[in-house]
């Protein structure tokens, strides 16, 4: 085993996403260029897009970047070509299922985009069971559902937070 360090961006990483298969790590630097790292040379191109949250397709050939502007899909090979964008709000969370579906939070609203057809499913808003501050989801292969993780909203007083778990099915909202 060896281990590396990369002076990846000169003020620090803000966000990063790897497909160790594939030997892609993608990097987002404070000043927000991305920068796309082939793990076996260790080496990267220079940036192509700014953005504060990426996610990296798990074929490790095209990378999301969201920014306030948007999500926009690109080569991670480091060149300027666009496959798609899609207009959201400011996001919190980005992440690619198996499916090829990109799937995004902003607050408790989960948004999902496949950029192969353009088609944008219904969104789904969890704020009515969880709190904002601790929501994680993630798709289940080859199927409508979402898992959905968080801490649940209306605990008051001393009472810990409870954390919940729930599969969602994104094609009836629910």
């Amino acid at each position: 085993d060896r281990i590396v360090t990369l002076n990846l961006h000169e003020d620090g990483t803000f966000d990063f996403d790897t497909r160790t298969t594939s030997g892609v790590l993608v990097t987002l630097g404070r000043e927000g260029s991305m920068r796309v790292w082939d793990l076996a040379a260790l080496t990267g191109v220079s940036p192509v897009l700014r953005g504060r949250i990426v996610a990296v397709h798990p074929s490790g050939t095209r990378v999301a970047v969201a920014d306030s502007n948007g999500v926009r899909v690109v080569d991670s090979l480091g060149s300027d070509e666009l496959y798609g964008s899609w207009q959201v709000p400011t996001l919190d969370a980005l992440n690619w299922d198996a499916n090829g579906m990109l799937a995004a939070r902003s607050g408790t609203q989960l948004f999902d985009w496949d950029p192969a057809t353009a088609t944008v499913p219904a969104t789904l808003d969890v704020g009515q069971v969880f709190d904002p501050s601790r929501l994680a989801h993630d798709a289940i292969e080859d199927s409508a559902l979402v898992v959905v993780s968080g801490t649940l909203k209306g605990r008051r007083g001393d009472a810990a937070p409870l954390q919940d778990v729930r599969v969602y099915d994104r094609s009836v909202g629910r």
